[in-house]
Parts: C-alpha cells; sequence; structure tokens
C-alpha cells in the first residue's frame, strides 16, 4: 500500500512539473515615443508608449524597475517604474509605462535640457535590476551597463 502511495505522488509531481515551462521572451518596443508629464520634487516623470507582445498563455508582470542613468559617461540619477506593469497574453497589446527620473542634483536636469541636441539615446547609459513574476515564480534579471539605444534594440 506504502509503495502504490509514494508512486502516486511521483507522478502527480511529474505531471505537475511537465505542466510548468519557462515563459517566453516577450517582444517589446516603443509605439508612441516619450512624453514628459511634469516635474516635481522628487524627479521628472515620463509616461512611455510600448507595444508589447507576450506569447505566453499566462500574464507576465514586471513589479519593479531601477536603473542608475549616466549621460555621457556622467551620473546622472535613477529611472525607476512607479506602478507595475502587467503584459497580457496574445497578440500585441499597447502600454502606457510610467517611470520617474531622479535627478541627482538641479544642475543634472539643466544638463539633460541642453544634451538634447544629441542622441541621447546613445548618450544616456544605464544599469540595473528588473523584477518580474510568471504565474508563482519571481524573477530578477540584472541589466549591464549599456547605451539606452542598445538595450531598447535589444527587446525589438
Amino acid at each position: 500500500m506504502r509503495c502504490r502511495f509514494v508512486w502516486f505522488c511521483c507522478l502527480a509531481l511529474g505531471a505537475l512539473l511537465s505542466a510548468c515551462h519557462a515563459p517566453e521572451q516577450p517582444t517589446v518596443r516603443v509605439a508612441e515615443g516619450v512624453r514628459m508629464e511634469g516635474q516635481d520634487s522628487l524627479g521628472w516623470n515620463f509616461t512611455i508608449g510600448l507595444s508589447a507582445d507576450n506569447p505566453n498563455p499566462k500574464p507576465l508582470k514586471v513589479s519593479k524597475a531601477k536603473f542608475d542613468v549616466w549621460l555621457n559617461t556622467t551620473s546622472l540619477g535613477a529611472l525607476e517604474l512607479l506602478e507595475p506593469v502587467v503584459l497580457p497574453p496574445g497578440n500585441f497589446q499597447n502600454l502606457q509605462v510610467r517611470v520617474r527620473l531622479k535627478l541627482r542634483t538641479q544642475a543634472d536636469g539643466l544638463r539633460l535640457m541642453l544634451s538634447a541636441d544629441q542622441n541621447l539615446l546613445e548618450a544616456i547609459e544605464v544599469e540595473g535590476k528588473v523584477r518580474g513574476h510568471y504565474g508563482g515564480v519571481r524573477k530578477t534579471v540584472k541589466v549591464p551597463r549599456q547605451p539606452l539605444e542598445r538595450l531598447l534594440k535589444d527587446y525589438h
């Protein structure tokens, strides 16, 4: 009797594990560009219009993202996600992602505005972490320091 129970448990565990699979990487691209929403004492708030395709049967949730930001190799501040982002399963979805750029000093804001004549996607570098959830599995991905332009191209 005990042997049958062990075999049943093994079969049940095998069936559960075979039903679990690692999520496929979604396709994300900037669709509507970046829009400045305003400035306050905590930093500059932006909304980024994204188009995302989640090929998985379950939604993917990005619960936290925080990046250190550099402009022309000099520290500018930190970029963080203001609210969680959920990528629903299925075809392309348009999403509005709210982020905040916390500048080190007010002078960094002036430096950023004066740099607007150059390609900011090449001039700005980012490094940080993104935490996400798929079903009951939580994963944190470290993003190495790289130009913002390369980061956006890697996820097209």
